[in-house]
């Protein structure tokens, strides 16, 4: 209790400041673009945080982390371009914010806990908006979002791999 009381005031204030923040994002870039698409991509950032722990000192990257973060990002495009249109610049600001979205997860977020748990959250999130009838229940996005899973995963797979050497 007496190291929460030597923390300035500040913190708190930006704390809260930006948990207000991310929800009013989150929630704008599900009104702007379709909920289940913004989502989706909200929830790239385990995929990024996998691929970009390749490049922090005494690490690098392997083939599953590229692996991983090209079937991410193939998911992403289906869902986008996936819809029998050309992309659809009406949505790009709901896209934008999903996407800023994650950087606030991984700037201001318990960054392990975040990475582990998250992985189930782009499935969950997706069935639950289909299931809510929010979101049609399509082949694009069935698939979509389990290469974006899957490839979080197998990027995370490759982080755990035994170090050659």
């Amino acid at each position: 209790m007496r190291r929460l009381r030597g923390v300035s005031w500040s913190v708190y204030v930006f704390g809260t400041a930006g948990l207000f923040g991310y929800h009013f994002l989150y929630f704008t870039a599900l009104r702007l673009a379709p909920p289940a698409e913004a989502g989706l991509i909200a929830y790239h950032w385990p995929l990024l945080i996998v691929l970009f722990s390749g490049l922090l000192p005494g690490e690098h990257l392997r083939a599953g982390h590229l692996l991983g973060a090209v079937m991410g990002f193939v998911g992403e495009a289906v869902l986008i371009l996936g819809k029998g249109n050309a992309f659809n610049p009406a949505f790009l600001s709901g896209y934008g914010l999903a996407f800023f979205v994650w950087d606030i997860g991984v700037k201001h977020g318990d960054i392990q806990l975040l990475s582990v748990a998250s992985y189930a959250a782009p499935v969950l999130s997706t069935f639950i908006l289909v299931m809510a009838g929010i979101a049609p229940a399509t082949p694009t996005l069935l698939g979509a979002a389990l290469l974006i899973t899957g490839g979080a995963a197998l990027a995370a797979r490759a982080s755990t791999a035994p170090k050659k050497g």
